[in-house]
């Protein structure tokens, strides 16, 4: 008997049973999408429209920057809780700046909080070699506290003079939102990076075994620290757009957004172990929770049972990837 048979044969499985799981992995979060859009299309006349299916995609904009990050840091191996306090942070900086300094500085001093934030984050995790989820839970008490500081606790900071600022997010390409078009090429270099470039080999390769990585030469460290520094990036750029798009900032508004974009790259096949995945599902996994927000409140169902759906959904993709991980074990 073959190795692989006897593996098949005492794991209890086929190679036919693997290609299956591993085929719903991959492509299931389609036919969920489907799925969603044909039941909605059925019960509301609403749904199907072009003004909706634009406002769908105005609305997934942020969330996609957000969860490009995430996934970047997923894929290595690693989690960031502090995603939405940096969204808020750099969104304040960025209101303070275009108050009192141009616009392509206050943009450019947003995206530079984001950037060192990350860095922190990153140092923490790589030199410390601490958990970061641990260390990440902990700078996001830092950094919400650091930017409700600089605000004085007021809920807001008001830009100004938003009408300029506002071209930034609001204004339109082929009816969609410049903030779209933004999360969409910020999405297409982070594929192509991940996918095409021995940058992206190494992240995916720190994420499936460290240690074998660091024995292959690769500096795992500074691909960790690397990763952090994308992820600040993507929610200081989604807190700068947010800010544009509102013509105020808040340091708490981004909280809870760390689970939105855990929960699109998770429902969207990235393995939460690392190592596996790819931003074009994760865009998948946000138009997921698009669609099931969007279509609950065409319904006037509770927002709560959309909180529901998507908790069941993350059960299913964990357990299938711990399913699909369990059979390719030796």
């Amino acid at each position: 008997m073959s190795s692989a048979r006897l593996t098949d044969w005492a794991t209890g499985t086929t190679s036919g049973g693997r290609r299956a799981v591993s085929a719903g992995r991959e492509y299931g979060i389609l036919l969920v999408l489907g799925a969603l859009v044909v039941v909605f299309s059925l019960t509301t006349a609403a749904f199907f429209t072009t003004a909706n299916l634009r406002n769908l995609l105005d609305q997934a904009g942020l969330p996609m920057l957000i969860a490009c990050g995430m996934s970047v840091v997923i894929v290595a191996g690693e989690f960031d809780l502090s995603v939405g306090a940096v969204y808020g942070f750099a969104a304040v900086v960025t209101a303070k700046t275009a108050n009192t300094a141009s616009l392509p500085l206050a943009i450019a001093v947003g995206l530079g909080v984001g950037a060192a934030l990350g860095l922190i984050n990153g140092l923490i995790v790589a030199a410390g070699r601490i958990q970061s989820f641990l260390v990440t839970l902990a700078t996001q008490f830092i950094y919400v506290g650091v930017a409700l500081a600089m605000t004085h606790a007021k809920d807001t900071v008001v830009v100004n003079a938003p009408t300029g600022f506002a071209r930034l997010a609001q204004n339109a390409i082929g009816g969609i939102e410049l903030k779209s078009w933004i999360a969409a090429i910020v999405l297409l270099v982070t594929w192509l990076v991940l996918r095409n470039t021995a940058a992206g080999k190494q992240v995916y390769a720190v994420g499936g075994d460290a240690t074998a990585a660091r024995v292959a030469g690769v500096r795992t460290r500074a691909v960790v620290t690397a990763a952090f520094v994308v992820s600040g990036i993507a929610a200081a750029a989604a807190g700068v757009l947010a800010t544009s798009d509102n013509g105020l900032a808040q340091a708490d508004g981004g909280i809870g957004m760390e689970f939105t974009a855990i929960t699109a790259v998770v429902i969207g096949g990235t393995s939460i172990a690392g190592g596996r995945g790819s931003v074009a599902r994760t865009v998948i996994g946000v138009l997921l929770l698009a669609v099931i927000s969007n279509g609950f409140t065409l319904l006037y169902i509770n927002p709560n049972y959309s909180l529901l759906v998507q908790g069941a959904i993350i059960l299913v993709a964990v357990l299938i990837d711990a399913r699909l991980k369990a059979r390719s074990a030796p």
